[in-house]
């Protein structure tokens, strides 16, 4: 196999990406370890793309992934000979890159691309974290396959997803708006939750806009 490594180095400039080649939706596959020493994880992203200007290279940003570049595949519409020449990871910038042997044609294209990466210490990106349920830790290695409905158009910072066995408590009078808590910590996540629904109501309100997404949790 081939990997193309990457890790961000302290001293991070930031950099733009083009602006000829647009991804439109992630579906995005994370295939969690068992918790029981190793903490790698693997992943698969399906990137669609639409292409505004046409090129023969596609820049995208990544952070602390190790990509196999023996299983990236491309979607090619209309496009005879099109193959890709090379794949490569500049770190400081933080920039996986793709290049063809010819331009792509301005329309929309399919990107997979499969990774693994290391679940984190620092609270940054997919970072781990325990707690004690009745002065015990608990693994579990059974898979359970969680499917999420493809959200609105946003900043990838408001996405975030979470392994845990929590309870879940919803608000009584705001449907799909609801806290996850381990049980006991329920109690003092009540308060949260109605404070959070308050703040939920009071914006909207504000704004004058319906929030798109149909559930919301805390």
């Amino acid at each position: 196999m081939q990997y193309c490594h990457g890790n961000t180095t302290e001293a991070v400039r930031f950099h733009r990406l083009p602006i000829q080649v647009i991804p439109t939706s992630y579906d995005l596959q994370i295939l969690l370890p068992s918790f029981s020493g190793n903490f790698n994880y693997q992943g698969r992203v399906i990137i669609d793309i639409f292409v505004i200007e046409r090129t023969n290279v596609i820049i995208l940003n990544y952070d602390g992934l190790s990509i196999d570049s023996e299983k990236t595949e491309f979607l090619i519409y209309e496009i005879d000979n099109l193959t890709i020449l090379s794949q490569s990871c500049d770190s400081d910038k933080q920039f996986f890159t793709i290049l063809f042997n010819q331009k792509l044609k301005v329309g929309n294209y399919k990107l997979f691309l499969y990774f693994h990466g290391e679940v984190r210490n620092d609270l940054f990106g997919f970072y781990k974290s325990s707690y004690k349920v009745r002065n015990e830790t608990r693994n579990t290695s059974n898979y359970i396959i969680t499917s999420m409905k493809k959200t609105p158009k946003m900043s990838t910072y408001l996405i975030g997803w979470s392994v845990h066995d929590f309870n879940y408590h919803e608000s009584v009078d705001l449907p799909g708006f609801g806290l996850w808590a381990r049980e006991t910590m329920a109690e003092k996540g009540l308060l949260a939750l109605q404070e959070g629904r308050l703040i939920y109501l009071a914006l909207e309100s504000y704004f004058n806009i319906e929030n798109p997404i149909k559930k919301n949790d805390t």
